[in-house]
């Protein structure tokens, strides 16, 4: 895992907020690449035109189902964080994205 935060200015957002969208993509991270030979996770935090932007990427080894643009969970009971995490962006008039992209899954942030 890398952890790179060269972002300052955290003061308009609420602490439980961040540790949400955060924590919650750290976890699907997690289980993304638990399964992977050399799972990695990347994440860079940090500030551009005076927004908050926030790029998760990881290994993967299955393929991803999206709808509407968002991943959808296989399992029953799961995707609660998925939604948690697109309501707190919202909640700033951010924009979000999840991607898969060969061996990768990324989640992009800008708040």
């Amino acid at each position: 895992m890398s952890v790179n935060v060269t972002a300052e200015d955290f003061s308009r957002f609420q602490p439980t907020d961040l540790c949400s969208l955060i924590s919650n993509a750290l976890e699907n991270a997690v289980h993304g690449c638990e399964k992977t030979e050399n799972g990695y996770i990347k994440v860079k935090i940090y500030e551009k035109n005076k927004k908050l932007c926030i790029n998760i990427a990881n290994s993967l080894c299955e393929n991803i189902v999206f709808e509407n643009h968002m991943p959808v969970a296989k399992n029953a009971g799961h995707g609660i964080g998925v939604k948690s995490m697109a309501s707190v962006v919202e909640k700033y008039g951010g924009v979000y994205g999840f991607f898969a992209d060969g061996n990768e899954f990324r989640f992009q942030v800008s708040m």
